[in-house]
């Protein structure tokens, strides 16, 4: 599953474009720096749109990891049942 993605990152996601348009020549490690001290710059009432999108991947991430993991029990469940059938078919076939 898909990692969740921070605040910063969909601040980011946000703003590169309009980094990039207002600073064209900066290369991409510039307009990280320029991003990295726009997000420093925003108060707790500007970033928490993205606060609030963050928490909502965060819940998206854990739900998928929760059903890859039981979708990963399973398949290890049917594998080792199938090995088991086999086993036994192989023992049964042995003794004949």
């Amino acid at each position: 599953p898909k990692r969740a993605l921070s605040a910063y990152m969909f601040f980011s996601q946000d703003w590169r474009e309009r980094i990039k348009a207002e600073n064209p020549d900066a290369g991409f490690g510039e307009v990280g720096k320029l991003l990295g001290a726009k997000w420093k710059e925003l108060d707790d009432e500007e970033k928490k749109p993205y606060v609030e999108q963050a928490a909502k991947d965060k819940e998206r991430a854990e739900e998928e990891k929760e059903a890859y993991e039981v979708r990963t029990f399973v398949l290890i469940r049917v594998s080792a049942n199938m090995l088991t059938l086999s086993i036994t078919e192989w023992q049964k076939e042995r003794c004949r």
